[in-house]
């Protein structure tokens, strides 16, 4: 029993030491709203202060770290990987408890902890730890446990009402980070009514909790400023609603997760698939067989096979197929199918060898751990010799003088949005990624008119569009930050082929604006073979 809370305490600390490794190449959307917590934390207010279409909780969460990176001097980044690391902590501590008071003995409890820390690892290697689904299965799962427990449970619930309660708080904050999460409690909620029917309260402190939480957030829009409510409902979301699809993979999307263009991604999208026709397989065609366990197991397989088929609703519902969406499949699947194969009596089954892989899997699990962690420990020594774009551009933000901590980067993408925070420098404008250009032109995306052409004409809604380039002018001359960098590259994320973001704005005379306080430079590349072109001003030496 000691070796294996050796080993999940080892595997942490492995998740631990390798997202600070990792810090300096921290996930792309998560930089971005990270930048939005760094400003809510100095006064800013959401959609006045700056701009985002994502709902308000994900970016106040991120306040934390930027609390924290300003009371300790860590770099933001830096503080960001130990809060998520902190809340894997939390989370697995709370697994701890609610699986033993499910019924899972200590062992098997230890072993469902081991898998979720590989999980965790998968998010490193992928760059996707900390994006909004991953902290969201996070936080939310306990909750889910708990909710597709056994009625004896209840006594559980007598005798720790704090802890059930603030369980139920951290679901509520979770599923609140994109609305759509909600889908998977509602689904398990769904079946809980049909199938149980009885011995499952709603006044129970995880409930209560949930609700509370879910409740809380309903409020904010009500003692927000009335600005606040105004530009997020009247403004951003219809923009955002009207031109998300410009992001849009298409079918061809979802299908590209399991074409090995990227072996391994490809490799562990179908082994958690698969986990999960196993666990749907089990908890729904053999759950009265004698040799699958007791009441407790069949309840959590069949729960996570329940939110398995409600994340993929909101996989879909998203449009996108993008890798990380599919994260709370995968560990739902996992979880599932782990606690199949540690349920199962492999013995009746004639099965002897698997039965003994039992006793070995913590350790397999480990091991590969590790291999992974030893082969990304590498690569920062591998960027000393050749250091990433991303180095390459933080080093260049960080050498801009006169600097004031403000700096625009004019592209729809994110991906020179890590280098920015590196630098220890914040975005210099309401604009935090223009991704009010894709929404303007979506109805433009398959136009035949050419970039001059398009600019001339305009965007559908041109009100909108003239209001956002007076405030972007009002910014560039009000804030003054020290560099601005306008991407020259045509058909920048989700924009029509032929849009230039720099000829656009020439065309609406940003020239004229810049050349009071800025000097042109020399362009900057970003990427390997000029992936990023960007035309750049600096800011004129004061004397």
């Amino acid at each position: 029993m000691a070796i294996s809370y050796g080993i999940v305490i080892l595997e942490f600390f492995v998740v631990v030491c390798w997202s600070i490794s990792l810090s300096h190449n921290i996930n792309l959307n998560a930089a971005l709203l990270l930048d939005c917590g760094q400003k809510i934390y100095e006064g800013g207010l959401p959609y006045v202060d700056f701009y985002e279409f994502n709902p308000p909780v994900i970016m106040y969460l991120s306040v934390i770290p930027a609390w924290f990176s300003s009371v300790s001097g860590l770099p933001v980044c830096l503080s960001f990987q130990i809060f998520v690391s902190l809340f894997i902590a939390i989370s697995a501590i709370s697994l701890f408890i609610i699986l033993k008071a499910t019924g899972f003995n200590t062992e098997q409890t230890l072993q469902l902890i081991s898998v979720s820390m590989i999980f965790h690892s998968t998010t490193l290697f992928f760059d996707v730890f900390g994006e909004r689904e991953h902290l969201m299965v996070i936080g939310l799962t306990p909750f889910l446990i708990i909710r597709c427990s056994p009625t004896s449970l209840n006594v559980q619930r007598n005798a720790m009402p704090a802890l059930w309660f603030a369980l139920g708080l951290m679901a509520g904050v979770m599923v609140q980070i994109k609305p759509h999460f909600l889908i998977i409690p509602a689904i398990l909620e769904i079946s809980n009514l049909v199938y149980r029917k009885s011995g499952l309260t709603y006044r129970s402190p995880e409930f209560i909790g949930f609700s509370l939480a879910n409740l809380a957030c309903l409020a904010f829009w009500f003692v927000m400023p009335a600005m606040v409510r105004h530009n997020y409902f009247g403004i951003l979301i219809p923009l955002a609603l009207g031109g998300y699809d410009s992001y849009s993979s298409g079918f061809r999307g979802f299908i590209l997760n399991f074409i090995p263009y990227h072996p391994s991604l490809a490799a562990f999208n179908i082994t958690c698939l698969s986990a999960f026709l196993l666990t749907a397989f089990r908890a729904f065609r053999f759950r009265n067989f004698e040799y699958i366990g007791t009441d407790q197991y069949r309840s959590f397989e069949t729960g996570m096979a329940l939110a398995w088929v409600a994340s993929l609703l909101c996989f879909i519902s998203q449009k996108k197929g993008w890798f990380y969406h599919m994260l709370p499949m995968n560990w739902f699947a996992m979880l599932g199918a782990t606690s199949i194969f540690f349920n199962m009596d492999f013995k009746r089954l004639n099965l002897p060898i698997f039965e003994l892989a039992k006793a070995r899997f913590l350790q397999i699990t480990l091991c590969s751990t590790m291999l992974l962690f030893i082969y990304t420990g590498l690569r920062p020594q591998i960027r000393n010799v050749a250091p990433t774009p991303a180095f390459d551009l933080a080093k260049f933000i960080e050498t801009t003088k006169d600097s004031n901590g403000r700096v625009m980067i004019m592209a729809s993408s994110v991906r020179a949005y890590p280098a920015l925070l590196n630098a220890g420098k914040t975005a210099g404008s309401r604009f935090m990624d223009f991704f009010h250009l894709p929404s303007l032109y979506y109805d433009r995306k398959y136009s035949a008119l050419d970039g001059p052409e398009m600019y001339r004409v305009g965007a559908t809604n041109q009100v909108l569009e003239n209001r956002f380039i007076n405030e972007l002018y009002s910014d560039i001359q009000n804030l003054q930050p020290s560099l601005i960098m306008i991407n020259k590259t045509s058909g920048d994320m989700g924009l029509p082929r032929q849009f230039n973001i720099r000829d656009y704005y020439h065309h609406h005379h940003i020239a004229e604006v810049l050349k009071q306080d800025y000097e042109l430079s020399d362009d900057y590349s970003y990427g390997t073979a000029g992936e990023l072109e960007f035309e750049v001003w600096k800011f004129k030496k004061r004397f």
